[in-house]
């Protein structure tokens, strides 16, 4: 997806992942990873949204988070 948006050179504000906080813990310590892998990738925000979950990894140099914008 990353190079994808790169590719054509689109404007994203964050990609997000919708669900993956639910169900059995393996599975949601597995979307945490994810998120993890994913900031090598990319510098923009990767958020997970579950119903009323919200879940995002800050970087090492963050000290800080506004939801009011990623």
């Amino acid at each position: 997806m990353v190079e994808e948006i790169k590719r054509r050179q689109l404007k994203v504000d964050a990609i997000v992942t919708l669900g993956g906080l639910a169900g059995r813990l393996d599975q949601t310590m597995a979307s945490v990873e994810t998120l993890y892998h994913g900031l090598s990738l990319t510098r923009l925000p990767l958020p997970i949204l579950q119903g009323t979950s919200l879940a995002l990894l800050l970087r090492p140099t963050t000290r800080s988070c506004s939801l009011g914008r990623w």
